[in-house]
């Protein structure tokens, strides 16, 4: 009969902390990629420089100079128009 009491209590202890451990990981874990996609740019930044040094030639970026994060949405005078 104990073997059942130590079951149900271990299994209702994972199913308590999972979940909590869960809470804390994922909106970490989501916050570290969203960094790291946007130190990207810099990493490949440093690299073009290190590599432009070393061989002693001159790497352009491929992104151009104005390259925003986001593009912006072009506004058009008929917008949401269509809807009516």
């Amino acid at each position: 009969m104990l073997d059942v009491i130590v079951g149900v209590a271990t299994f209702a202890v994972t199913l308590v902390v999972t979940p909590v451990s869960l809470v804390v990981v994922v909106p970490a874990a989501l916050a570290l990629g969203w960094v790291a996609m946007l130190d990207g740019r810099g990493i490949g930044r440093f690299e073009r420089y290190r590599y432009a040094e070393v061989l002693n030639i001159d790497i352009t970026d491929p992104h151009g100079p104005n390259r925003q994060l986001v593009e912006p949405v072009p506004v058009t005078g008929h917008r949401g128009k269509h809807l009516a």
